[in-house]
């Protein structure tokens, strides 16, 4: 499906599926090709205009969620997008940082607002804890890459640092029992007429890190 309301979706971009066959999906506005015309797309393809969180039924119609109405900073780049583990929350994370919505019979309501920084992949494990690839000052960098580890409480419980890259983009549990986590990163290599230094050396081009874990993600 690439239509709704007679415009097309702009650059669909991270979805999660509940256990009723409901997608939901976020749908920033980036990527606009050049022969588009904005009028053409959902929200006009202005900045922050593009509503997250649409979601196709499992009968295949579309409908789009009240959560930027809730939350209208959700509109500047909606990003990652993932269930609570008992699926009575709906978490989503753009530029300027990531809620958690309560969802009941398909209604959302009581944002809360549980990180301030640019947020980009989502993943969760089979105990419920929530990982996000973000961004955050450290004292050894002012970028430092890091995929924050919340609890299903939301209680941030640990991070783990991304050191090569200046951008960590997405994060997946896979390898043996599903217990390895990967995370993809690249980074624009020039800053200004320089190369871009991730921490004491030059930042890779584009990397994917893995970690072993004791505990296997989630599937979906």
């Amino acid at each position: 499906m690439s239509i709704y309301q007679n415009k097309r979706f702009n650059s669909p971009n991270d979805l999660t599926i509940a256990y009723d066959d409901t997608i939901y999906f976020t749908g920033p506005n980036w990527n606009t090709p050049s022969n588009i015309n904005l009028s053409a797309l959902q929200g006009g393809g202005q900045p922050g205009s593009i509503e997250p969180g649409q979601r196709v039924k499992a009968d295949g119609t579309l409908s789009v969620t009240a959560v930027t109405e809730l939350v209208p900073a959700l509109r500047d780049k909606p990003n990652g997008i993932t269930l609570s583990l008992d699926q009575q929350k709906l978490i989503v994370g753009g530029l300027q940082g990531l809620w958690a919505f309560d969802l009941i019979l398909g209604e959302f309501s009581n944002p809360e607002q549980l990180l301030d920084t640019p947020i980009d992949g989502l993943g969760k494990d089979c105990s419920g804890n929530i990982y996000i690839t973000t961004t955050r000052k450290t004292p050894n960098r002012k970028d430092n890459q890091v995929v924050v580890i919340l609890d299903k409480n939301h209680l941030e419980i640990g991070n783990l640092n991304v050191l090569g890259i200046h951008i960590a983009t997405n994060i997946a549990f896979g390898g043996h029992e599903g217990k390895t986590l990967f995370v993809t990163g690249l980074t624009a290599l020039m800053e200004g007429k320089k190369l871009r230094q991730c921490g004491d050396k030059t930042c890779l081009k584009a990397s994917i890190y893995t970690t072993k874990l004791n505990i296997q993600g989630f599937p979906f």
